[in-house]
């Protein structure tokens, strides 16, 4: 086992509470550890330049400092200079200060006083059938279809969704594939569920361009797209009607051996679906409840961190499509405006689930990631290593660890609140 480079008990570290939860550190490092860890660098033939030097005495330091806080953060920290401190001269130490946040001591409602509606949906044999027709019709051959649009046609679309921010982009989803349901259900578009696509698009032909409004699955939204309903462009890029196979044809396809083992197949397919649909439910009816009952507002330090990083991405966005400096800024600072209210219940939210975390010891694991990941891209028919990268290029990956933990104190709460089942359908 090799033998730490320096005792971090030598780091020098202070704490000074804070108005609003927050605490300031500063942090000392010896010159004497500085020296080892540069001389360890340089025996193993990893030589630093001096910025990564500091980034590497910072990294050492703020982990220890962190390691040393009674209550854990539910943000990272702040530094109080846009600048990250120089590296110090050889006889001298390396001191730098961070504000940090720490977990609140909220008043959680007691679980057995909580009521959390929970979904309940019979596998019938008719939902089986339902679905296994749907999937004979897609195993079938696809003519295009030049009427209007029906009940069973596989239509292809673009959506451009709209934030009821003006300066916000908007959310543009390409090539959505799916099958008309029977009226007034649910439209499933590469495995997400859209409620109320259905409607706005029957008797409507291939090219239409259809302006409606639509509620945004929750897998969807982020800081600028949380307040429903939203105004959606709908372009109807192919309408198809399908020649579906026999049931034996469709046991063939799959390689089964009988049709009894497909629809049990079907089945259980079916059960897990719906058990992501109402574990997603059952989530957004607890945290709701508890948001409006916690008194809790996030700092304001908090706050404009995020409503800058929001201003930024809009600058960023506006200035690549030609306004100028000044018209850029002001797009970003209305859009940062614009979202203010739900990025603090948003804040808020996390705020509540870190609490009931820290208080129970829930953790979540890269396994846990993982399943998650490997549920949405089935839903969506990707590839889990495809959808995850694409989650790690837009910056969303977070979300996803956000909804496991959540999902983790939702069933820490149903076992103790009482349950009301209801009738999806």
């Amino acid at each position: 086992m090799e033998t730490p480079v320096i005792d971090t008990k030598d780091i020098f570290v202070d704490f000074e509470p804070l108005p609003e939860f927050d605490v300031k550190v500063q942090v000392r490092m010896p010159a004497h550890c500085i020296q080892k860890i540069t001389a360890r660098l340089i025996e193993g033939g990893l030589e630093q330049t001096d910025k990564q030097l500091v980034q590497i005495l910072l990294k050492v330091s703020v982990d220890e400092a962190f390691s040393r806080l009674e209550i854990p953060p539910v943000w990272g920290p702040a530094f109080a200079s846009a600048k990250p401190p120089s590296l110090p001269l050889e006889s001298e130490d390396f001191t730098f200060d961070f504000i940090v946040d720490q977990i609140p001591d909220l008043q959680i409602p007691k679980f057995e006083s909580l009521t959390i509606k929970r979904p309940r949906l019979d596998i019938s044999e008719d939902l089986i059938n339902s679905e296994l027709h749907s999937q004979s019709l897609e195993l079938g051959e696809h003519q295009v279809h030049s009427g209007g649009i029906e009940t069973d046609h596989r239509v292809t679309l673009n959506l451009e969704v709209f934030s009821r921010d003006s300066t916000v982009d908007p959310l543009h989803f390409d090539n959505l594939v799916g099958r008309m349901p029977c009226a007034n259900m649910p439209l499933v578009l590469s495995g997400i569920k859209f409620a109320d696509l259905d409607a706005a698009l029957r008797g409507h032909v291939q090219g239409d361009v259809i302006d409606s409004t639509i509620v945004l699955p929750q897998v969807l939204q982020n800081e600028s797209f949380l307040t429903n309903p939203h105004r959606v462009k709908i372009t109807v890029l192919k309408v198809e009607s399908s020649s579906p196979l026999s049931l034996d044809e469709v046991v063939k396809q799959y390689g089964l051996p009988s049709q009894s083992v497909l629809k049990m197949q079907i089945k259980a397919s079916l059960e897990h679906r719906f058990e992501m649909d109402k574990m997603t439910f059952m989530t957004e009816d607890l945290f709701s409840q508890l948001v409006d009952s916690v008194s809790y507002s996030p700092s304001e330090r908090i706050v404009k961190m995020h409503l800058f990083e929001i201003g930024q991405k809009a600058f960023q966005s506006h200035q690549k499509n030609g306004a100028s400096q000044e018209e850029a800024q002001k797009y970003a600072e209305k859009a940062a405006n614009a979202v203010k209210k739900s990025v603090i219940n948003k804040l808020k939210r996390q705020v509540i689930v870190a609490r009931i975390a820290s208080e129970h010891q829930l953790q979540i694991g890269e396994e846990n990631i993982q399943e998650q990941i490997r549920n949405l891209a089935a839903l969506q028919s990707k590839r889990p290593e495809d959808y995850r990268q694409e989650l790690i290029d837009s910056g969303q990956i977070s979300l996803i660890q956000s909804q496991v933990l959540e999902h983790k104190v939702t069933r820490l709460v149903a076992a103790k609140a009482t349950m009301v089942d209801f009738d999806q359908e």
